[in-house]
C-alpha cells in the first residue's frame, strides 16, 4: 500500500506541474539542467502523472482482487 500512496502522490504533483504551466506564458523550461520547449515540459510532467495513475489504478484493482 505504500507504493500505491507515492503513485498517488505523483499523479497530484505531476497534474498540478502540468495544469501551473499552461498559466506561466514561458516559451522554455529548465528540466534536469536542460532548457526544453514548454511543450515537451508538459508532455514529460503529463505522461509521468498519467503513468503514475495507470499503476495506481492496477495496484488497487490487485489488492481489492485478493481481499476478495
Amino acid at each position: 500500500m505504500r507504493n500505491n500512496n507515492w503513485n498517488l502522490d505523483w499523479v497530484i504533483i505531476g497534474f498540478s506541474i502540468f495544469i501551473y504551466s499552461f498559466f506561466n506564458p514561458n516559451q522554455s523550461k529548465t528540466f534536469l539542467g536542460m532548457a526544453i520547449n514548454i511543450w515537451v515540459y508538459r508532455a514529460i510532467w503529463f505522461l509521468v502523472a498519467s503513468g503514475s495513475l495507470f499503476s495506481y489504478l492496477k495496484r488497487k484493482k490487485e489488492e481489492s482482487r485478493f481481499e476478495d
